[in-house]
């Protein structure tokens, strides 16, 4: 869960949800006047930890599959913007190819952060979300140069990142979220792209042998 808020009625915490794109769902207290907004759907109330006196409420109708217990960090979150259920795969940590082909074997595909309201949505998330707190090392996204020119340097036209989608990495567009001096290509061997845990989640390039936290993502349709 989020943090919770004092609010002065139900409505106010359903607008207090709604004003904010990442805020799909919320529990509310009427005794404390208490808000609890929540970045999850919950397929229903009881795959929340609940106590006496509280009551969930959906801000939206769209929803995602369901992957166990819907209050896990493993469950879908939706992206209200860019329509797009994310979801964050903590365990059993994969190497980047091993973790591409088991987001396609979920009818999914390695989180693709472009447009850039994707990637900010991302970052914001993991950055607030108390359950990926204490995580180390790097989290896979779908981006990776050509696997034909894995381990060797750059081309003259520089980095040639591009998504599981076939899209070039806009390296303009997504500048602000690189961290310093990424991507370098050290050693030549960065081969794919992860989010840096210890770095507010920004971007670097990476070796893809590593066993790494992974993200996939699929679209939603609103009301399914």
């Amino acid at each position: 869960m989020t943090s919770s808020i004092f609010v002065r009625s139900k409505l106010h915490c359903a607008t207090a949800c709604q004003a904010q794109e990442w805020c799909n769902s919320f529990f509310y207290n009427d005794v404390i006047k208490t808000c609890v907004p929540q970045w999850l759907v919950h397929v229903s109330p009881n795959d929340a930890v609940m106590t006496p006196g509280w009551i969930y409420f959906r801000v939206t109708s769209a929803s995602c599959p369901k992957f166990g217990s819907a209050s896990s960090n493993e469950s879908y979150v939706i992206d209200r913007v860019s329509v797009t259920c994310y979801r964050v795969v903590t365990s059993p940590k994969l190497t980047w190819l091993a973790s591409r082909d088991a987001c396609t074997n979920n009818n999914e595909r390695l989180t693709v952060l472009e447009p850039v309201e994707k990637a900010r949505f991302i970052q914001f998330f993991l950055n607030t979300n108390t359950a990926f707190f204490g995580f180390t090392g790097s989290f896979a996204v779908g981006a990776s140069r050509p696997q034909a020119v894995w381990n060797t340097s750059w081309p003259a036209s520089g980095p040639d990142f591009i998504w599981v989608n076939g899209q070039a990495v806009n390296y303009d567009a997504t500048a602000t979220f690189w961290y310093v001096n990424r991507p370098n290509n050290a050693q030549n061997k960065d081969n794919v792209v992860g989010l840096k845990t210890n770095k507010n989640f920004t971007w670097e390039d990476l070796g893809e042998s590593e066993e790494r936290v992974y993200i996939c993502e699929r679209a939603y349709y609103p009301g399914n």
